[in-house]
């Protein structure tokens, strides 16, 4: 019964990916009535939130170490265990070290951290960018969920089973983003010493262990308080569980904090404008564009590839490409203004002597960022990239 919604969307739009809504909404409105159209959108919006938090916080490609659903706390603060985490991780490891699912488009908080550090552009997707979906997602979750408590009440086990879910799934997406931003202030602190930096990383932290304090809560009188994916201690257990090792962080971060002695390595001034660019920071890094992907390509040809954007002034733009194959380093190049376009060129020298298809974006340089075509839409359920394949 618990998953019931789910293999119904989950089953119709796999059979048919054209399928309306009507097919998962009948539903909806035969459970929850007045209130289905609230349900399905708290609903919708959770369900986006762990994908997404796989993709930007990967500390391990192993699901025997990693189960952010119910989230084994990994420290800010400190050097990382070697297990959960660690072994599967560059040194030194710590939550502000782990990088993304796809490092080619989304920045850890460290990188983004150096990246502005040492004043360049930011090239690829920030992780403050990744915390503001997250918390957009909750933020809706919750409020819908809300709105359709007034309608039902406490209602039937189905919506106690939705409220309960929508809200810990909110709750924790609402910790990994104070958490991502808590890590990129931190490993700012780093570099650059800033006391600012640190107060502010602490202040996103106790922000983020108060979201999982409501998960917390909310799973105590429904789950069982030994849930089991594996033998284990990080495979098992409930949310409470996790919540004495986030509000140990939380103590060490403050300690830390107050016997500091480390000097600023760059101007004052600098750094509190840094860390107000953390605090400040609200772009989706997304440029719409217009562009016609090719059909095919030959192997061995080169494919010309143009866009332009549909608004303001022309930017310089890259192209990023490779071939659909991770083993694979992605290459770049600069594409030319010509007759009212960005063009450029894929070589036929790279595209011969391979199987598999081409996949390519867009790189717009908006001055101290960059944005992105296709980049990732509002709801996350595009591809970033796009993809051709050979004749």
């Amino acid at each position: 019964q618990k998953y019931a919604y789910q293999y119904r969307v989950w089953g119709r739009s796999l059979y048919c990916p054209d399928t309306g809504p009507h097919a998962w909404n009948r539903y909806l409105e035969h459970h929850f009535g007045d209130a289905a159209a609230l349900c399905g959108i708290a609903i919708s919006n959770a369900s986006r939130i762990l994908p997404f938090i796989v993709l930007a916080h990967a500390p391990s490609a192993s699901n025997n170490s990693y189960w952010p659903e119910i989230y084994e706390n990994m420290t800010v603060v400190h050097e990382a265990p070697q297990l959960p985490y660690a072994y599967d991780m560059a040194k030194p490891a710590r939550f502000g070290t782990a990088r993304a699912c796809d490092p080619q488009l989304i920045m850890s908080p460290l990188e983004f951290a150096q990246t502005m550090h040492a004043g360049k552009k930011i090239d690829r997707i920030s992780p403050l960018t990744c915390a503001n979906w997250l918390d957009e997602f909750a933020t809706v979750a919750l409020e819908k969920i809300s709105r359709a408590r007034q309608i039902l009440g406490e209602g039937s086990a189905e919506f106690r089973r939705f409220a309960i879910d929508a809200a810990i799934q909110a709750s924790t997406g609402k910790f990994f983003a104070e958490k991502i931003r808590c890590a990129t202030l931190w490993e700012l602190y780093l570099l650059c010493g800033t006391p600012e930096a640190a107060n502010q990383s602490l202040i996103h932290y106790k922000k983020a262990r108060d979201a999982w304090i409501i998960a917390a809560e909310e799973c105590k009188d429904t789950y069982l308080p030994d849930l089991t994916y594996g033998p284990q201690s990080w495979l098992r257990g409930r949310w409470d569980d996790r919540l004495p090792a986030i509000e140990q962080d939380v103590a060490d971060m403050e300690q830390l904090i107050a016997d500091d002695n480390v000097d600023c390595s760059v101007d004052g001034t600098l750094g509190a404008a840094m860390v107000q660019r953390v605090l400040a920071w609200s772009s989706a890094q997304r440029t719409a564009c217009r562009h016609t992907a090719p059909d095919k390509f030959v192997p061995g040809e080169d494919i010309y590839i143009t866009c332009n954007q549909i608004s303001g002034p022309h930017q310089l733009v890259t192209l990023h490409y490779r071939h659909v194959d991770q083993s694979q380093v992605w290459q770049s190049l600069s594409m030319e203004w010509c007759n009212g376009e960005h063009t450029g060129c894929i070589p036929g020298a790279y595209t011969i002597d391979n199987p598999y298809p081409m996949q390519y974006y867009f790189e717009i340089d908006e001055g101290d960022y960059a944005s992105f075509y296709p980049g990732l839409a509002d709801d996350l359920s595009n591809e970033p990239y796009f993809a051709i394949r050979q004749v």
